[in-house]
């Protein structure tokens, strides 16, 4: 079945591009997803797994929060975490929060300055959406922030290795990742929102940041999310390449 919505989205694609109201066949088709397609539970969500992902860490870092992790924040609600998100008043707009936590109102990237940041609630990013992915997204304002490394990040706030990561910045996960650099050897676990589709524009390819963090020792362990015939993003977890979750049947 994943081969004809394939092939339904490519005949619909230059109707979607033109502006024309494709309403209808969306809900149709959606219909038919809910009501034929069998979906894997959602492991995000579930507190036991995120708790089994992880060895030992001492320090857990929320990259992009928006409103906030809650479910990360109750599995670990024992460990003190850095919760990093450029938004103004980002800290104002968390609707959930970890007991014990310290707040980074920056940008994290590849390399410090400074970058535009499109504003749009929990979608906010560093660079725009690009062709048929566009759809109703709305920048509701636009402004300079102050971008940081990882490392930068971590050697300024000294936080308890080793870490346990979560990254969520809207296609920019790739630049957050290079800036982790000198700090990879103190990671315990990496939870990161990947794209797959070329949402972003300029944004990177999923093989292109596994590529990179295999490099950096590192490796692609599961998905926590539904999987789906026409992905966007995959919440994805890596572990370090000698955890031994790797070579365990469970």
């Amino acid at each position: 079945m994943a081969d004809e919505f394939d092939a339904l989205e490519t005949a619909i694609a230059p109707l979607r591009a033109s502006g024309l109201d494709v309403s209808l066949f969306d809900s149709a088709v959606n219909d038919i997803k809910t009501r034929y397609i069998k979906k894997l539970p959602e492991y995000f969500q579930r507190i036991g797994y995120l708790r089994y992902l992880a060895t030992d860490p001492k320090t857990i870092i929320d990259i992009g929060v928006s409103t906030g992790t809650p479910k990360l924040y109750e599995a670990f609600n024992h460990l003190p975490f850095l919760l990093v998100d450029p938004q103004r008043n980002s800290e104002q707009k968390l609707k959930y929060k970890p007991a014990k936590y310290t707040f980074v109102e920056k940008g994290l990237g590849a390399e410090r300055g400074t970058l535009t940041l499109n504003e749009s609630a929990s979608q906010s990013s560093f660079i725009e959406r690009d062709g048929v992915f566009v759809g109703d997204y709305k920048v509701e304002s636009q402004y300079e922030v102050d971008v940081i490394t990882f490392k930068d990040m971590i050697d300024s706030y000294k936080p308890e290795p080793p870490y346990g990561v979560k990254i969520d910045t809207e296609g920019f996960e790739l630049e957050v990742v290079k800036g982790m650099v000198g700090a990879f050897d103190d990671i315990d676990f990496l939870i990161c929102e990947t794209s797959i589709r070329r949402v972003y524009r300029d944004s990177y390819q999923f093989s292109e940041l596994v590529a990179f963090l295999a490099n950096h020792g590192l490796l692609f362990y599961n998905i926590l999310n539904d999987v789906s015939p026409w992905p966007r993003y995959y919440d994805t977890v890596f572990l370090r390449k000698d955890n031994p979750k790797f070579t365990s049947v469970t």
